[in-house]
């Protein structure tokens, strides 16, 4: 049974510097196969046959595991028919790729507003030899990476056409919610001064 946790923790980053949520899953599912790959015997880093059983996002976490393990020198086969050209399956069932957000704050009077985000990944796995079936290891590693963001640069940080990306909006503080009729209030007496003093 392997046994495996990562956290990352990042304060408010420039936006430039802060990552989307794809970047992140990206992240997570590199770290997550290195911590496999360094699990296997060097035998059995040599190919691997690669089963992926997910309804969502199969075709994104098979593209970045099957990128890393190239990178590392592993041979990877997708196709079962390939049995016979390596003796070891890599099967990883049912990933959970998962970000929330946390309710929104200010950080001071009338600052920006901001939110937690929180960015998750489980991945269930199970190597096996393929002649026996015999299960040489099989585990769920877990991964977390939480930071800071501002609330208007949700849009920008979820994937278009990818759901695990996305997530229900921040709700307002209730410091918010007692200050935005205050804050309508003010504006529009502003412009109507405005208004009345430009023309007299």
């Amino acid at each position: 049974m392997c046994s495996f946790s990562i956290a990352f923790s990042r304060d408010m980053q420039s936006d430039d510097s802060i990552k989307s949520n794809l970047e992140i899953f990206r992240l997570g599912i590199t770290t997550l196969t290195d911590s496999i790959f360094n699990s296997l015997s060097s035998e059995n880093r040599k190919s691997l046959l690669l089963s992926i059983q997910s309804e969502e996002e199969r075709s994104f976490v098979r593209q970045v595991v099957v990128s890393e393990l190239q990178r590392k020198g592993t041979q990877v086969f997708l196709d079962s028919s390939s049995t016979n050209l390596t003796t070891h399956e890599l099967q990883i069932v049912a990933p959970v790729l998962k970000v929330s957000y946390g309710d929104s704050f200010h950080g001071g009077f009338l600052g920006e507003s901001k939110t937690n985000r929180t960015v998750t990944i489980s991945f269930p796995f199970i190597i096996k030899e393929n002649q026996t079936n015999k299960v040489l290891a099989s585990g769920t590693l877990p991964y977390s990476y939480s930071d800071t963001v501002a609330t208007t640069m949700i849009p920008m940080l979820e994937q278009e056409g990818i759901p695990s990306t996305h997530a229900p909006l921040p709700e307002g503080s209730i410091f918010d919610k007692l200050l935005e009729p205050f804050i309508i209030i003010g504006a529009t007496g502003i412009a109507v001064y405005l208004f009345f003093h430009v023309r007299s």
